[in-house]
């Protein structure tokens, strides 16, 4: 079986609450032809007119339709996760100051240029290709990733582009200056590798997240892997903080920094006051387990609720179904009672009989449908008619809504300052013509529809 994800149109909204939103929603699908009887999975981000209990866009929509199930958007969780750990004075500074240096650099040629020359000694000498930096960003989350990672491949070269810069008689001196000082201090160059660390993990994540053939249970999955390697650095976050205080140093005795204890005072409010007889009991103590906990805490309460969805129908996945009996399919079979062919339990409990057996006769595990597409391929519609039903159910579950926000950053290609005023219907259609572009179209139909709806004065024959 074939499953995509198509554009369908741009709608435009006046009324941005709960309510009208999904009215809005409800009267396109059903002007769209779609019957939304048939409507079994709702993605959006994490508005609160969106999801929220009581008045958000989904559950009005569940109240209509109690299998519409609601899927917070997997990539947004996983941002709201970093910036939940990203709140702490150090890291939400350090990520400050990679910003305000980026935007240094790129909103000028000439200072470009000074960083593309430093950054072609980098090359010749590490083979490290960097050419420019990335900008931080809040909502892109593989650039905020690859932000930090490129930050830090190239500090030793935006430490001396800076340096180049403030020994030229212009305007840009001060700024060079300040720039110079905050990055030239240990308590960042030390925030700066925590993150680099950290988010070393969650890049291919963010990025898997994204991609269009994952599945519910696999992300869910992928995350789990990701959270066990979090708690065995916190578990041996002594070990693990010493590599990267060590790097932190060598860094810093480049530059002539120095790791040292910050003043401690009675109260303190604006910076960390932690104690600590060495520079890296404090760091480790102050920023790196703290760092660690938040965004341990944050991943295990943001993706809880996929959890709860998952509960009972990840049981049907073949490495899942293994090691599990027909009780923990039940729940999703009575919550999904209405899409099966039969509800007899006896048939119900044989058909499972039947898809455990193909599973456990594999003996080589890599040989076992990894993703509930390949599953759903595996599964005889004639011979499991039901289980073939519940796996169809699990493959349209939404995972991500990121190529839905793509259609809307993508937007200002069709819709410049030389046509804001398009209207709604000729914004979707050429949006149709530019993302469908691959679907042959009969030229000879389109003129015959042209010639019988136009509205001109002027007849058209066909």
């Amino acid at each position: 079986m074939k499953l995509g994800e198509d554009f369908l149109t741009f709608v435009p909204v006046h009324d941005l609450t709960g309510a009208a939103l999904a009215s809005t929603l409800k009267e396109t699908l059903v002007s769209l032809g779609l019957n939304l009887n048939n409507l079994r999975g709702q993605g959006y981000d994490g508005a609160s007119a969106i999801r929220g209990s009581f008045r958000g866009v989904q559950s009005i929509i569940r109240e209509a339709y109690l299998t519409a199930v609601y899927t917070h958007c997997a990539s947004h969780c996983l941002n709201l996760c970093l910036s939940d750990a990203s709140k702490m004075t150090s890291i939400r500074n350090a990520f400050g100051t990679i910003s305000e240096v980026c935007t240094f650099f790129r909103r000028s040629v000439k200072r470009s240029n000074i960083l593309k020359n430093r950054l072609k000694v980098l090359k010749e000498e590490l083979n490290k290709n960097v050419t420019t930096l990335i900008k931080y960003c809040e909502t892109r989350w593989v650039e905020r990733h690859e932000s930090v990672s490129l930050f830090a491949d190239a500090f030793s070269c935006i430490v001396l582009a800076l340096e180049d810069i403030q020994a030229q008689d212009n305007d840009d001196q001060g700024k060079a200056q300040s720039l110079h000082l905050a990055i030239c201090r240990f308590s960042f160059i030390i925030s700066l590798k925590i993150s680099e660390r950290m988010l070393g993990l969650t890049y291919k994540l963010s990025q898997y997240l994204q991609s269009t053939g994952i599945d519910l249970c696999t992300a869910l999955d992928s995350l789990k892997e990701i959270l066990t390697i979090v708690e065995n650095i916190r578990s041996n976050a002594e070990s693990d903080f010493k590599k990267i205080f060590d790097k932190a140093v060598e860094i810093g005795n480049e530059f002539g920094v120095e790791p040292t204890i910050p003043r401690r005072v009675g109260s303190q409010r604006y910076r960390d006051n932690y104690p600590g007889t060495t520079p890296e009991e404090y760091f480790r103590t102050s920023i790196f387990v703290p760092f660690i906990d938040d965004l341990r805490a944050s991943l295990i309460e943001r993706f809880v609720t996929h959890q709860t969805t998952l509960a009972s129908l990840q049981t049907i996945m073949p490495r899942n179904i293994i090691n599990s009996n027909f009780d923990s399919i039940k729940p999703a079979l009575q919550f999904y009672r209405n899409d099966l062919n039969d509800t007899n339990e006896a048939i119900l409990e044989g058909e499972w009989d039947l898809w455990k057996l193909k599973w456990k006769s594999y003996k080589n595990k890599n040989d076992i449908a990894k993703y509930a597409i390949d599953a759903l391929n595996e599964c005889d519609k004639n011979l499991r008619p039901n289980i073939y039903t519940v796996l169809h159910l699990l493959t349209i579950l939404p995972v991500s809504t990121a190529s839905v926000e793509r259609t809307f950053s993508s937007m200002k290609r069709l819709k410049t300052y030389l046509r804001n005023k398009t209207g709604a219907d000729r914004l979707t259609g050429l949006a149709l013509l530019s993302i469908h572009r691959n679907l042959k179209i009969d030229y000879d139909v389109v003129l015959n529809m042209f010639a019988t709806k136009s509205k001109r004065r002027l007849k058209l024959t066909i």
